[in-house]
């Protein structure tokens, strides 16, 4: 069965419109991918749709303002269930760089081990509208994922911090090597900055992402682009992410947050904390309350109360949103 999704389209197969319009799609005919185009902010996501079910010709793109996040988000409801894979190659075609993130409807498609494929990286491949997608992830797991066996989404990660504010800008005129589980802003993009390939969902201006990798597809017109950081925000090792994507800011001493587009769902989330490893002799808690659906504060103190930073190396989290 399939349900119907919302979206805001703002360019249907590379034509622009003249204002954004909002159109219902239909789950089981759909495919969703990550997506931005250059100088239009808006956009976030794509939405292959076919017209008519069994013909592959008819299929259309839109370009729309929504991540892809908050697409499955929306179409995972009743008996729906969208199942997202890495897409490596298309038809033996090699996309970027690390793939592209896509989801399928999981009762629309075939999924395949890997079989003679160039690509090392390639596990399994997906089969949907007589097109294959070579992906990252492996069939048992897409198996588990596409039957829906998980009740919620979740985050893993251990944090690192240490020292208090400490605002930056990493620009593209001098621009160093990103740090891997640092959370940056794109404060400032002509348009040719592009760091899709280093964790961001876009390239806008305003983004916040945590880097995977330290050197983006594009630093961009120098001077023109500019990513800020914070030194006293938690630095993260990202052991397992299906929420979506989640950053780290620095508040006041021994108070940051995790933040996210509206991902926290209120009521449905919850939140596991681990003691300190070596650094707990100095006897510190760490405390959370979800402060909304788009972050969740997290608070150090020491014996006293006090509110302290320093939380140490590798403090484990799990953030789990319940469907």
């Amino acid at each position: 069965m399939a349900n119907l999704i919302q979206a805001s389209v703002y360019q249907i197969d590379g034509s622009p419109l003249p204002e954004a319009i909002t159109l219902d799609f239909q789950t089981s005919n759909l495919v969703i991918r990550e997506a931005s185009i250059v100088g239009t902010s808006a956009v976030n996501s794509a939405i292959l749709y076919y017209n008519l079910p069994n013909n592959q010709l008819s299929v259309q793109t839109f370009y729309v303002g929504e991540s892809i996040a908050e697409l499955v988000a929306a179409a995972n409801v009743g008996s729906t269930t969208q199942l997202q894979a890495t897409v490596l190659e298309i038809n033996k075609d090699p996309q970027v760089p690390g793939g592209v993130q896509y989801s399928f409807p999981a009762n629309e498609i075939v999924i395949g081990e890997n079989i003679d494929y160039a690509l090392p990286d390639v596990k399994s491949y997906i089969q949907f509208k007589g097109i294959r997608y070579s992906v990252f992830e492996l069939q048992a797991d897409l198996l588990v994922s596409g039957n829906g066996a998980s009740a919620y989404k979740v985050y893993t990660a251990l944090l690192t911090q240490s020292g208090g504010d400490g605002p930056l800008g990493n620009c593209s005129d001098d621009p160093q090597p990103l740090v891997i589980g640092v959370t940056y802003q794109i404060s400032l993009n002509d348009g040719t900055g592009d760091f899709t390939n280093v964790g961001a969902p876009n390239n806008n201006i305003g983004t916040y992402f945590v880097a995977t990798g330290t050197t983006p597809n594009n630093w961009g017109t120098p001077g023109d682009v500019c990513l800020d950081y914070n030194t006293g925000a938690p630095v993260v090792t990202v052991l397992e992410n299906t929420i979506g994507n989640v950053w780290w800011t620095y508040s006041s001493t021994g108070n940051y947050l995790a933040n996210s587009g509206s991902l926290f769902t209120s009521g449905k989330t919850f939140v596991i904390n681990g003691p300190l490893n070596n650094a707990n002799t100095n006897g510190y808690q760490i405390l959370y309350e979800p402060a909304s659906s788009s972050n969740i504060f997290f608070s150090q103190i020491d014996l006293t109360g006090t509110n302290v930073n320093d939380i140490g190396s590798d403090f484990p989290i799990e953030i789990r949103v319940y469907n």
